[in-house]
């Protein structure tokens, strides 16, 4: 996660900008990232290629380890997410956010519920303290 924290970081001194990518867990359950170039040069927007998306699915899967979703940081808000981080996150797939003021990770599983998509808040467990 400290790279994680060291390119969000940057990202934010660069005009509020975000850093993105895939999301993934291999067999005891510990996330892997896979950083991806954010498409958007909007300041708190991120869009990540289609194509660099399905290649880096792929990829992981082809390694035996499960594709869970997508992460990326939110320069100046919480770690929540927002109304278009719902709608462009596949349904029932996991979202990872990185607050980066208040430096907190949060995990997110997007579901719909009663016709609409929401975020459901799914616990972690730190293994570096």
């Amino acid at each position: 996660m400290r790279k994680l924290h060291l390119s969000a970081f940057r990202a934010q001194k660069r005009g509020q900008r975000e850093v993105c990518g895939t999301l993934a867990s291999d067999e005891n359950g510990r996330l892997e990232l896979r950083f991806l170039t954010n498409q958007s040069q909007r300041a708190g927007r991120f869009a990540i290629a289609r194509a660099d998306y399905l290649r880096a699915r792929e990829s992981v899967r082809r390694m035996g380890k499960r594709f869970l979703g997508i992460f990326h940081s939110h320069p100046v808000s919480e770690a929540i997410p927002g109304r278009s981080d719902l709608v462009r996150t596949t349904l029932n797939s996991f979202c990872l956010i990185y607050d980066v003021c208040g430096r907190e990770l949060k995990l997110w599983k997007i579901v719909k519920r009663r016709g609409q998509r929401v975020a459901q808040k799914v616990p972690l467990k730190s293994t570096l303290l």
